[in-house]
């Protein structure tokens, strides 16, 4: 039973290490902190030729209403406020970044062997 957990277990977090590069190469570091592609475009107005009748601009209220809705720029600032939480949900998963610890300890004897046989002569 535990053998089973533990294959499983490994299976399941080498398929999630293939997707990525291994720790120590460039490529992981280029995956892990790669910038986000925020792209913007500025477009011409929505529907505005659809109300264009003989050359001339015929808008009622509600068709204005609909233009103005169409066409409102804190629509499109709202789409671009996505990075925030999409930035927030990658560091989420910080949890599970490696973690390097290291430790030294010095310890000496000097205590002199009386066996002969635990003698170290350094040479």
């Amino acid at each position: 039973m535990l053998l089973r957990t533990f294959v499983t277990g490994l299976i399941l977090s080498a398929g999630a290490f293939a997707q990525m590069a291994s720790f120590p190469k460039p490529n992981y570091f280029r995956e892990v902190f790669k910038q986000t592609n925020t792209k913007v475009e500025l477009r011409d107005p929505v529907r505005l030729k659809d109300f264009v009748v003989g050359g001339k601009l015929e808008l009622s209220l509600k068709n204005f209403i609909e233009l103005v809705m169409a066409n409102n720029t804190d629509i499109q600032v709202a789409f671009l406020s996505l990075e925030i939480p999409k930035n927030n949900i990658v560091s989420a998963f910080g949890k599970w970044d490696p973690i390097a610890n290291a430790s030294f300890s010095s310890t000496r004897n000097t205590n002199i062997p009386t066996d002969p046989t635990q003698a170290h002569v350094a040479g």
